[in-house]
Order: C-alpha cells, then sequence, then structure tokens
C-alpha cells in the first residue's frame, strides 16, 4: 500500500507560445518539426523524412489499437490494417502530443463502470472518435474510469493523452434501497476511497461522477459550474435533489468528506442508495446543495430532451446508438 501524498495531482496544462509558431498543422509535414499546433493531435511518420498530424493514425478503422502493432512493425509492414489514404504507414510518434488547455473552473469527470456490461460498449465507443468529438468524460480536463469486475490497468482504448487504463476498487454487495433502486452506498464508499488514494481528484476545481449511460457536455458544464464556485457546494440536479446520473461535487467540498469519513461512514446507510448517501453526508458536514435544474435532463425525472439547448448532460441512454444519438442532438 502507499500513503495519501506521496504522488503529485496533475497541474493545469498550457500551451508555451512557441507552439503555434514553430509547430506543423495539420496539412504540412510534421517529420522535422515533431509537433503539431492543434490540441490532442500527434504528428505520425508516414515513412522516413514524412509525417502528419492527426488524431489518431489509422483513419476510416473502427479498431484504432492497430496503429501500435504497425508503428513497432515500421516500414517493414505491409499489412492491410496498417493502410491510411491508401498507403502503408509506420504510425511512428514522433515527439510529443499536444496537450488541450485546461479550462476554468477545471474539471475531474470519472466513470463508475461495469467492464462485463454494455457500460464498456459505450465507454470504448467514446475513446474510438478523434480530437472533434467535444462530449463524454474524455473531453473533461482530467478523468479517470474506476471498474471493481476487472483488474486494475485494464486496457479501454487511446485517449486525449494516450491509453485509458481501469482503476481497480473493492467489491461490495447491493441489495434493494427503501426507494426501491440500487442499496450501492457501500460499493460507491469503496469507490469514493480509491479516488481518495489516486489523487488525481486534487488536480481540479470540481469532481463529476458521471454514469457511463449518461451523456455530457463538458463546454456547457463549465459555464454551469463556473457559476456556482462562491461557496462550498454541490448540485442537486432533481427536484432538488441529488440524482446519481452526474454527480458534481466542488474539489473542497469533497474534501471535506475525505477529512471526515469516519461520520459519513457511521450514518445509518443501509437502506440508501450512494447519491442519498452523500448528499446527506455533504450536508452535514456543511456542504449546500446547489439546484440547477437545468444541469441534467434525465428521463428518470422530468425527462431527457438531448436538443433543448441548455443541459450540461442527459440520462440515461443504454445502448451506443442511443448515445451517440442524444449526443449528435445536443450539439447540432
Amino acid at each position: 500500500c502507499r500513503t495519501p501524498g506521496t504522488m503529485d495531482p496533475p497541474h493545469a496544462q498550457y500551451l508555451a507560445p512557441w507552439v503555434k509558431e514553430h509547430c506543423s498543422d495539420m496539412s504540412e509535414n510534421c517529420a522535422k518539426t515533431k509537433c503539431c499546433k492543434d490540441r490532442t493531435t500527434q504528428c505520425y511518420e508516414k515513412f522516413p523524412g514524412v509525417g502528419q498530424c492527426m488524431y489518431k493514425c489509422l483513419k476510416g478503422q473502427r479498431d484504432w489499437s492497430h496503429h501500435r502493432q504497425c508503428a513497432s512493425e515500421a516500414t517493414s509492414n505491409t499489412s492491410e490494417m496498417c493502410k491510411y489514404d491508401g498507403k502503408t504507414w509506420t504510425c511512428r510518434e514522433l515527439g510529443p502530443r499536444t496537450l488541450r488547455p485546461w479550462g476554468w473552473p477545471s474539471m475531474f469527470c470519472l466513470h463508475v463502470m461495469r467492464l462485463h456490461s454494455y457500460e464498456a460498449a459505450l465507454v470504448k465507443e467514446q475513446l474510438k472518435k478523434d480530437g472533434r468529438f467535444q462530449g463524454g468524460i474524455f473531453n473533461c480536463d482530467q478523468f479517470a474510469v474506476y471498474a471493481h469486475d476487472t483488474a486494475d490497468g485494464t486496457y479501454l482504448g487511446d485517449g486525449p493523452y494516450g491509453p485509458v487504463r481501469t482503476h481497480w476498487f473493492q467489491s461490495a454487495p447491493v441489495w434493494v434501497s427503501k426507494d426501491h433502486t440500487a442499496a450501492n452506498t457501500l460499493l460507491f464508499m469503496n469507490m469514493w476511497e480509491a479516488v481518495r488514494w489516486d489523487l488525481q481528484y486534487q488536480c481540479c476545481d470540481w469532481v463529476v461522477k458521471v454514469d457511463p449511460d449518461a451523456v455530457i457536455i463538458p463546454a456547457r458544464m463549465r459555464i454551469a459550474l463556473s457559476k456556482k464556485m462562491s461557496w462550498l457546494n454541490y448540485i442537486a440536479t432533481c427536484k432538488g435533489t441529488l440524482y446519481g446520473a452526474v454527480e458534481a461535487i466542488q474539489r473542497k467540498s469533497l474534501q471535506r468528506y475525505f477529512d471526515n469519513e469516519a461520520k459519513c461512514r457511521s450514518m445509518p446507510w443501509q437502506p440508501w442508495g450512494e447519491d442519498v448517501w452523500i448528499s446527506r453526508c455533504l450536508m452535514s458536514l456543511g456542504v449546500l446543495s446547489a439546484f440547477d435544474a437545468g444541469f441534467v435532463a434525465d428521463n428518470l425525472c422530468t425527462g431527457a430532451n438531448c436538443g433543448n439547448g441548455f443541459s450540461s448532460a442527459f440520462h440515461p441512454f443504454k445502448d451506443v446508438g442511443s448515445w451517440m444519438g442524444c449526443y449528435q442532438q445536443a450539439v447540432r
């Protein structure tokens, strides 16, 4: 085991001024500069001396994992799986991937998922998208995926900063709550404990737990959260209560929970779902709820109109087609 604080959390990212002046754009040969102007793009080698800035190496392929094998085989590879625009690419990464500057307020978004369920397909589909895709947790400043049904470090796909792997947390039994929902509080106590030890949450102003079947638009969410920075709070989303599909908690508010965890674990949580528990926990610690009726459009509350033009999230969409359809409608 390790002691919290032995690793530094990520810090805000900003692009140096020389990037725009020195690096290549997506229409230029980047083999010499070995860097790209556009955020989250990478200079990939086509063959020695020629490269291009792209989001991912194999345009049109559904499984982007092939490009790492192509890179290892380099110029000797002539596989159809390693072709781009009809020509064989080495897909060798030249230089670093260009960072995505952080916004304000900064957001650390996380999924809690079961790998052996429909949720895995929803997460992996987002990771197949390139830098033009503006939905989902991988467009937050920092992100993580937690799972209890697979080993720590299970590969899910390549995100904007490289490979995305699961963070493991201890499983726990789940029963039926007094509201006839999942009494999953103990499971989520374990998840929050893993978040605490990982320290990544300390990077950002807000921590946002997002169910995989919830569609989020981080740019809109950032605007909504920027209006609630002046006091310690979390966002209440449905008729004044916190619904578990999307839980936005100020980092300082979450830290208050971590500093007083024993008090919240001593509450009579057994009949509750995790959203009831965490909201009552935070309120008992002096953290206020900030009600935002439009923050999440939820079919389990007042309806999920993906085209309403203002909500930051929509729920639930349990298959890839409906999830992506909602996203397209939201950003149209």
